[in-house]
């Protein structure tokens, strides 16, 4: 076989297998909005868009709903935590770009965890600096609590546009790290950005739909 048409050959698994990958991982999407969220713990603006699960697979059960939403400069993350254990934090892991997760997939600058500690509030962690400008708000709710998030899309290396297309990941961690609850896998997939799910920037044109 010629060299030119092994390497064509080669390319071509290569594509094959990352196309794949992309399919087989889950896909989440921050819904565009138009009017800026109103910060403050309650999340009754947010309606279908908390739309995904942290599941409890032992009992078979939800034990948070979250979603995000985006306008031109902030993006917003809800959680909706199904448990009366109010010690504990939310690691939401970011990856800057797909270009990111399919080269060297480890955490490299352009990976970002971000902690936030919903006992104390303590002010989030992203690749080890203090980043004042990423904010938590928090409200109970019955036998529950509600996490708002928001963050300016300028904390990314590559700020996202509307239909990019970014890793990220999401655990809840209860009782001490005792309890944990990831969206996609578990400590492995925290640690390496190739078994990440995918977060999709809707349209501007769909918000309200």
């Amino acid at each position: 076989m010629p060299k030119k048409v092994r390497w064509r050959a080669l390319l071509a698994i290569i594509s094959f297998l990352l196309n794949t990958h992309v399919l087989s991982q889950p896909m989440a999407q921050a819904d565009f909005i138009r009017d800026r969220v109103v910060f403050d713990g309650y999340l009754d603006e947010w309606g279908s868009s908390l739309r995904y699960m942290l599941w409890d697979q032992a009992n078979e059960k939800a034990v948070a709903h979250f979603g995000f939403l985006y306008d031109m400069a902030r993006l917003y993350v809800g959680v909706y935590v199904l448990s009366d254990a109010h010690e504990g934090y939310l690691l939401l892991f970011l990856s800057g770009t797909m270009r990111t997760m399919t080269t060297d997939g480890r955490y490299t600058y352009g990976d970002y965890c971000v902690r936030f500690a919903l006992d104390t509030g303590n002010a989030s962690i992203i690749n080890g600096a203090k980043i004042e400008e990423i904010k938590a708000k928090t409200h109970r709710v019955g036998n529950g609590y509600n996490v708002e998030i928001k963050a300016p899309l300028t904390v990314l290396v590559d700020v996202p546009a509307p239909e990019s297309v970014i890793g990220f990941n999401l655990c809840l961690c209860l009782d001490g790290n005792k309890e944990k609850y990831f969206w996609i896998g578990g400590e492995d997939a925290v640690k390496d950005t190739r078994l990440f799910g995918y977060l999709e920037f809707t349209p501007t044109g769909l918000d309200g739909e």
